[in-house]
């Protein structure tokens, strides 16, 4: 596991961007002043320390603050945006109520769906691993608020839901 004190020795943060730079040249492609990492396909910043590698988001708290957290949230979902004022330690539940927008999602309302048996909408939220049913509703704009009432009560993030 790298330490904080090695991490400052290889590369520098830049708390406005959230990029990490290349403070050594390194093996392959690692040139002192680059911009240091890969896309990874999840949309990661991907960064190899010794062989190993980190997510940048990680090694970002571990610069900062010096420790490396089990969750960490992308505040507006953009998992390649590493600045400073984006990323924020979680548990796993907080984690889970700023969820993007499943691309399978047919409302366009997470938590919200159409029961064409029922010929109506049903809302529900997710807490504490159960699934709360809010209601049915001939309304989809009835539906939507109870969600959104909903997610307000029980400390939903902000951006919970959103498309990015």
């Amino acid at each position: 596991m790298v330490t904080q004190n090695e991490l400052k020795d290889i590369f520098a943060y830049d708390e406005a961007s959230g990029v990490f730079t290349n403070l050594l040249n390194g093996t392959g492609t690692r040139r002192k002043g680059g911009i240091a990492g890969r896309l990874t396909n999840q949309g990661y910043v991907s960064i190899k320390i010794n062989g190993k590698p980190y997510g940048a988001h990680r090694l970002a708290f571990l610069y900062i603050k010096g420790v490396l957290p089990e969750f960490i949230d992308h505040i507006n979902h953009c998992r390649s945006d590493n600045r400073w004022c984006n990323l924020r330690e979680v548990s796993h539940h907080e984690n889970c109520k700023n969820r993007k927008l499943g691309k399978n999602n047919t409302s366009g309302q997470m938590g919200v769906s159409w029961k064409s048996k029922r010929n109506r909408w049903i809302a529900w939220i997710s807490i504490d691993k159960k699934q709360v049913h809010l209601g049915s509703f001939i309304n989809y704009h009835e539906a939507v608020n109870v969600r959104k009432l909903a997610e307000v009560t029980y400390g939903y993030h902000d951006n919970h839901g959103n498309k990015e």
